[in-house]
């Protein structure tokens, strides 16, 4: 399985289309520290309502070019 995180000072991207309990470690220790977090994940993929009440947003795709549009649109992202 093949997991992809990215962060930085002020925020969390989970790609979570298959789950890990590293990601779940990650983004809870993300939200500790009062990051954003964004889930991405493959739709039809099961992601625990845990993850999503800590997430800022969670975003479904069926192909990865949907996901140039929402992450062009979240500014936090984009002033990182």
């Amino acid at each position: 399985k093949t997991h992809h995180i990215w962060r930085n000072n002020t925020s969390l991207v989970v790609e979570f289309s298959e789950k890990g309990v590293g990601l779940g470690i990650e983004a809870g220790y993300a939200y500790a520290k009062n990051k954003s977090i964004i889930v991405i994940a493959k739709r039809g993929s099961d992601i625990s309502t845990t993850l999503r009440g800590i997430s800022d947003e969670v975003f479904f795709y069926d192909n990865p070019e949907e996901l140039t549009e929402k992450f062009n649109s979240i500014r936090f992202l984009k002033n990182a």
